[in-house]
């Protein structure tokens, strides 16, 4: 999985944020609103990083366990989808 071409993370009044820019915004208007947890999350895809190496990650550095990871990263990773910001899911 990784992430198409024209969209970027941005901070808006120190609020990190995705945007569409240039051919991408044909179809995605607007921004989104990211928590820390999504922040890293996009920022180990910018790094290539497979669904479980983001799962590891969020494993390291959140006291969650692994079933409720991996369920979120589920609907982020979906929702990322949706807008159109990242290519197909890993099966």
């Amino acid at each position: 999985m990784r992430i198409r071409e024209g969209f970027i993370l941005r901070r808006v009044a120190d609020v990190p944020v995705i945007v569409a820019v240039g051919k991408a915004r044909e179809t995605f208007k607007g921004m989104m609103n990211l928590n820390s947890t999504g922040e890293c999350i996009w920022k180990c895809l910018e790094k290539g990083m497979s669904k479980d190496e983001i799962l590891y990650t969020m494993l390291e550095r959140y006291e969650v366990k692994e079933e409720k990871a991996r369920a979120d990263l589920d609907t982020f990773l979906g929702r990322l989808k949706e807008v159109g910001a990242i290519d197909e899911l890993e099966k």
